[in-house]
């Protein structure tokens, strides 16, 4: 009875945080909301319980957000439809008031999450810092680096003691749409998702695996604790959370005309003043911004919006 009081006061009080900060919308786009929420528990900041402030009161505060581009899929929690509303996302949130999120990997797409919504319009993100890094792929996106985060945050899963969370609160790089018309020009707009790398020497470090370690298989731990997650058990190799990238060459980096290509030998990606890579890699996507029905953290998107490519 108590809870049921309590739940309803913080109805109240996150309908009006509601009323004050928003209007009605609804969604654009009906067949691209099937996915469902981004969290399994509505825990939106991440700290392991649904709370007031960290978490009902930032629902409340995104109520009716999608037509305005204010809309972020991670404070649709009720059922993801793509619009936050009442009954479905209010109230369903404020239900569950005092639970326990416990779950490792809904913690860490929270934090990741929260720690990005700033650069929801990547061209914020472009001015902190990050560069453009490829063109727009389809079913991916035009790809974001930050250099800096990839040198000072190496490390990724949160279960290793030498790190907290680094590359969840400092993301390494981000997946945006492109809002250029021209195929040939690709400007980084809405964002998409996000990216991760942990260089294969890191891996090698991480299981203490001694000698050349450029071939190794060994996958870094990912979301959750294993090296997938609970999205990818069933998938084959190349849709699995962690993958590689052999002769990878980046040139033109940071413009608008930013190209890589894969299996490319070191002679000739010197030769457009590329930056070549005999292997890149680990890296994984989560697709946290825009859904993606095939799963959060495949490696591509069911839906990327975008002209270029």
């Amino acid at each position: 009875m108590k809870r049921f009081v309590l739940a309803s006061a913080l109805v109240a009080m996150a309908l009006f945080a509601a009323v004050s900060l928003g209007g009605t919308s609804e969604a654009n786009n009906p067949a691209l909301w099937s996915s469902g929420p981004l969290l399994t528990c509505p825990d939106v900041n991440g700290d392991g319980v649904v709370n007031l402030v960290n978490d009902i009161l930032l629902v409340g505060g995104a109520f009716g957000k999608f037509g305005d581009g204010n809309y972020q899929y991670i404070y649709d929690v009720g059922n993801g439809d793509g619009v936050v509303n009442i009954p479905d996302d209010i109230l369903y949130i404020a239900s569950r008031f005092g639970d326990l999120c416990t779950d490792l990997t809904n913690q860490q797409v929270a934090l990741a999450t929260q720690a990005t919504i700033q650069y929801a319009d990547c061209q914020d993100a472009l001015n902190d810092g990050y560069m453009q890094s490829t063109q727009f792929v389809p079913n991916m996106g035009i790809h974001l680096a930050n250099n800096a985060n990839m040198l000072l945050y190496p490390n990724f899963y949160s279960g290793d003691p030498n790190n907290t969370n680094d590359q969840l609160r400092h993301p390494v790089g981000l997946i945006c749409a492109d809002s250029d018309p021209d195929p040939n020009i690709d400007v980084p707009a809405q964002l998409i998702g996000m990216w991760y790398v942990v260089p294969i020497p890191a891996v090698c470090a991480l299981y203490s695996i001694q000698g050349s370690c450029q071939d190794i298989n060994t996958q870094p731990i990912g979301y959750g604790t294993t090296n997938t997650d609970e999205d990818n058990q069933a998938l084959n190799a190349i849709q699995k959370t962690w993958h590689k990238h052999n002769g990878l060459c980046v040139w033109n980096l940071g413009t608008t005309s930013a190209l890589t290509a894969e299996n490319m030998s070191e002679e000739d990606c010197l030769a457009v003043s590329g930056i070549w890579f005999s292997t890149y890699g680990w890296m994984a996507h989560l697709y946290n911004f825009i859904p993606n029905q095939d799963g959060r953290f495949r490696m591509w998107s069911t839906y990327v919006p975008g002209e270029g490519g």
